[in-house]
């Protein structure tokens, strides 16, 4: 009954309690929004500076460049992402680096 009268009364709708509650609504939809991209720009950010000092450091072929990106965009935790960051960084070679990467990798998902 009570959702028949908010249906067909467009006075109940617009109440400045209703008002209120939409408008926080929004506000809190707004800020999850907001931190959820930057989240997510975060997250991007750090792949692609892994990339890049992989490919700056030992201009992978593309082939074996896609299956690096493939294999770092897929991890989302920050400290494996910081731990890879390093090894991208120390690693001799590309092999070091992507069998140093896939052990932090186990690691992490052991924990």
């Amino acid at each position: 009954m009570l959702e028949n009268l908010i249906e067909t009364d467009e006075l109940l709708i617009d109440t400045p309690f209703l008002r209120k509650i939409q408008t926080k609504s929004r506000e809190e939809g707004l800020k999850d929004g907001i931190e959820a991209g930057l989240k997510k720009g975060e997250l991007n950010r750090y792949h692609q500076d892994i990339l890049q000092i992989l490919t700056l450091r030992f201009n992978p072929p593309v082939p074996r460049r896609q299956q690096l990106e493939q294999f770092i965009t897929n991890i989302t935790d920050r400290v494996e992402l910081d731990k890879i960051l390093a090894a991208a960084v120390q690693s001799q070679s590309i092999d070091d680096f992507q069998a140093i990467a896939k052990t932090e990798s186990r690691n992490a998902s052991e924990s």
